[in-house]
């Protein structure tokens, strides 16, 4: 973080890289509105499904919504991700498949689940047998269990 006269630049909370990225994966590791459960239901197909249906499935559990991050705005919708920087006035697309792929870079650097998130399946797993169910995207129904 740099400091200006003692103050904190909020342009500068998102880690070093392209800024569109990062803002990106920084409001996919809060999950769909910051949900947990958007998380792991994420990871529990990111385990199940090939990449093909596993965009898919992202894209469902998204579907047309968004949020603010540091400096700048995250919007979804049916053709994937548009990141917007206040500061620059520039705006970037990700495919959903770009989107998978952040996700699953981050599911496999440890990067992705909370330790709370961890605790949550364990104790689903616990309701279900030992098995994790897929549930679908909206978290509705009971889902497939594996």
């Amino acid at each position: 973080m740099s400091e200006v006269d003692g103050q904190l630049s909020m342009f500068n909370l998102i880690p070093e890289g392209d800024w569109h990225t990062q803002a990106l994966r920084e409001k996919l590791k809060g999950g769909k509105f910051g949900w947990s459960s958007s998380r792991i239901r994420i990871w529990t197909a990111a385990e199940r499904l090939d990449r093909d249906r596993l965009a898919d499935y992202i894209q469902n559990e998204y579907g047309i919504s968004g949020g603010s991050v540091t400096g700048g705005t995250v919007m979804f919708n049916n053709r994937g991700a548009w990141v917007f920087n206040f500061q620059t006035k520039v705006e970037k697309h990700f495919a959903w498949h770009k989107v998978r792929n952040m996700i699953l870079d981050m599911i496999n650097n440890n990067e992705y689940l909370t330790d709370g998130d961890r605790e949550q399946i364990e104790k689903i797993k616990e309701e279900h047998n030992g098995l994790m169910p897929l549930m679908p995207p909206d978290g509705s129904g009971e889902g497939e269990t594996e």
